[in-house]
């Protein structure tokens, strides 16, 4: 693969999504430097990148501005956020094309927008004619039916979410004002992750996994067809008009495939995504720097996939002292 840039700076990396986006960007010579930043200097990151520094969290007050010195401290030239947090920050301060010169890889404003806001995610799939599960804001409404779930109106992942029976009614209609009620969907093993990519040309490419979570996150799936699920994504994407990769999760039920989640940044799964076939970190920063577009061949139905481990020994920067 040719070099795409000379510095590319991934947020993250000591983060599953970060480290597997450094892998593939060192795999594939993406770019002559490799930066990593993060909010803590506890990962083996270095292990994998060729710089790390350290950022505040998106939360404070701080974070853009340290972004934009470590930006022209490591003259990067393409800035690939991998957190919701770090995407609302950017959108908020108007800064989701560029940062001191560095071309920032998102998705589309549409995108983010829908996909960091729950509820503006339920608006989207009603306007593009899907199925979407019955939400409430909590403290406002009561949900439809018991039991059902709880999870942040904004947020990453699985963290926050609950299933809510009648006992735990009470209090988590307390607790929690302003998080969102929702029909729970039926049992975990009907869930799906899908992958998918929208080109400049608007052509939609995807690849979905039946999956199982394991802490939150994918740990082990299959890749499947369904045509149903294909015209689903395809619809969505250009609902949104998606401008790279976005992740949507969905599960099957009597009614058919409801999406429930959209994330608007690459998946824990790009690292499996990336060695099937669907490159969609290497289209999307192809796509930044003009460069011509690798093809896709959607790999065979039945391919599983496994959340493995991998060990790393960081030796220590200055000599270690006894403990007295």
């Amino acid at each position: 693969m040719s070099q795409l840039c000379q510095r590319l700076l991934i947020s993250g990396c000591g983060g599953d999504i970060g480290m597997s986006l450094g892998r593939i960007a060192k795999a594939e010579g993406l770019a002559s430097v490799v930066i990593g930043c993060d909010m803590t200097e506890d990962h083996p990151a270095r292990k994998v990148f060729d710089e790390a520094h350290l950022v505040p969290a998106a939360s404070s007050g701080k974070f853009l501005e340290e972004l934009r010195q470590l930006i022209r401290a490591t003259r990067a030239e393409l800035f690939v956020p991998t957190s919701e947090a770090e995407l609302a920050t950017l959108m908020t301060h108007g800064t989701l094309d560029e940062v001191e010169g560095a071309r920032i890889v998102t998705p589309g404003r549409r995108v983010l927008t829908t996909g960091l806001d729950k509820l503006a995610t339920i608006d989207a799939l009603r306007e593009a004619g899907l199925p979407f599960p019955w939400t409430r804001i909590v403290g406002r409404e009561p949900p439809d039916e018991l039991p059902c779930i709880v999870k942040p109106r904004s947020g990453q992942g699985g963290k926050g979410v609950l299933r809510v029976e009648k006992w735990s009614y009470p209090h988590i209609s307390e607790v929690r004002r302003g998080d969102l009620w929702q029909e729970f969907l039926g049992h975990k093993d009907s869930e799906h992750t899908c992958g998918v990519y929208r080109t400049r040309d608007a052509e939609v490419r995807s690849i979905i996994f039946k999956r199982q979570l394991s802490g939150g996150r994918t740990g082990s799936g299959e890749v499947v067809e369904c045509t149903e699920i294909d015209k689903q994504l395809i619809r969505l994407a250009e609902t949104l008009d998606l401008r790279g990769s976005m992740n949507v999760q969905l599960r099957t039920t009597q009614r058919g495939p409801v999406v429930f989640e959209i994330n608007p940044r690459f998946s824990s799964t790009v690292g499996f995504r990336h060695r099937l076939g669907f490159t969609d970190f290497l289209w999307a920063l192809q796509e930044a720097t003009g460069s011509p577009l690798s093809s896709y061949r959607p790999p065979k139905a039945g391919t599983r996939i496994y959340r493995g481990s991998i060990e790393y020994i960081v030796p220590p920067t200055v000599d270690a002292k006894p403990i007295a």
